[in-house]
């Protein structure tokens, strides 16, 4: 396995986890939040896809799982919508 791409997916699942963990999901612009937690998911996803296509790495696998996970669950904390209540990125603030 790849030591770049350990490290940059890593330190993109932890960033994202950082993001999300200290509110600013919730309390800043969420437009920046979402397109943050988007960019953050999807980078190890293009990551795990490329190496998978050069050698069929476990590791890759792995990665590929909880970053999917990741950007499902980023989908559903922006859009879709709560008790009757608009999504967050189409609410006013």
């Amino acid at each position: 396995m790849n030591l770049k791409y350990l490290s940059v997916s890593i330190f993109s699942i932890i960033a994202f986890l950082g993001l999300y963990f200290s509110s600013y999901t919730a309390l800043g612009n969420p437009y920046i939040a979402f397109t943050l937690c988007l960019i953050l998911t999807l980078i190890p996803i293009v990551w795990s896809l490329i190496l998978l296509k050069k050698d069929n790495s476990s590791g890759a696998i792995i990665f590929l799982t909880i970053s999917g996970i990741l950007l499902l669950f980023t989908l559903f904390m922006f859009l879709i919508p709560e008790a009757g209540n608009p999504p967050e990125l189409f609410r006013e603030h």
